[in-house]
């Protein structure tokens, strides 16, 4: 959970490389009709994966698991696990038709997102009129 709270595509890389999920979703088939501290941790971590909308576990979560979680209907953070990925995968095709051409979005009218570093020189290089005030004594 740590791991994943961290947010880092790395992790999320190496989880998903080295199928990380197995062992946890094979606990959870053990512990589905118990109600102990384990199954709460694993339901909390789908639950926190969903939620923070992590997309590229959620990808991979629903496409290799999809068959032991649509089976495990005691709760519902695996349906909307499930529904998530469909929104994601809608978003993502929906997006790439929208999306202009992969131009980036112009900024308002009158700024640059970033600015010149003329324009950061200049600012640096103007007098702001304290040096030419006579000192009070």
């Amino acid at each position: 959970r740590t791991c994943i709270g961290l947010k880092d595509e790395f992790y999320n890389r190496y989880i998903t490389k080295n199928r990380c999920f197995d062992p946890i979703i094979s606990q959870l088939q053990r512990n589905c009709t118990r109600d102990n501290l384990v199954h709460s941790s694993i339901l909390e971590l789908f639950e926190f994966i969903r939620l923070d909308n992590i997309k590229s576990l959620v990808a991979h979560v629903a496409e290799t698991y999809k068959e032991q979680l649509s089976a495990m209907n005691h709760v519902d953070i695996f349906q909307g696990l499930l529904l998530r990925h469909e929104q994601n995968e809608e978003h993502s095709r929906s997006g790439d038709g929208a999306a202009g051409g992969g131009q980036p979005a112009q900024p308002a009218e009158g700024r640059r997102a970033f600015p010149d570093e003329a324009d950061d020189e200049a600012y640096f290089n103007e007098s702001d009129g304290d040096e030419a005030a006579p000192a009070v004594a």
